[in-house]
């Protein structure tokens, strides 16, 4: 009985790691929805970007930075509070970010209806995070 216990106890501490390993995008599929989805509205890589964009350019990753790596922006009101907040560019809120971006960041002029499917952010991500 107490192996059951043992066995039923390691499946609930592995859960976290299968989830994250589950949702392990791929970075050229990320880059083909960013490329049909985002650039619309911003550029990236120094190579692309352009001034005159709706959204920042982002020369670099915004991955693991603070939120306003883009200098020269003008952002919106409800960015600049999460900016002044100190908001981070996890996975976990990039991810919450391409979900429903108002959910997010209240106040954004960020016109995004959002990315239901889940791998599809995944991969989305894995793109933000490989330049």
């Amino acid at each position: 009985m107490k192996m059951h216990k043992l066995i039923i106890a390691a499946a609930f501490l592995a859960l976290p790691f299968m989830a994250n390993s589950a949702l392990a995008g791929d970075a050229a599929k990320g880059k083909e929805i960013v490329d049909k989805q985002c650039t619309t509205c911003h550029t990236f890589a120094e190579q692309f970007a352009k001034k005159g964009k709706l959204g920042p350019a982002f020369m670099t990753s915004p991955a693991g930075q603070k939120a306003g790596i883009s200098p020269d922006f003008k952002y919106s009101a409800g960015m600049k509070k999460v900016i002044t907040d100190g908001l981070m560019w996890t996975d976990e809120n990039l991810d919450k970010l391409l979900t429903k971006p108002s959910d997010l960041i209240k106040g954004t002029a960020m016109a995004f209806p959002g990315i239901k499917e889940a791998d599809k952010r995944a991969d989305v991500i894995a793109f933000l995070k490989s330049f």
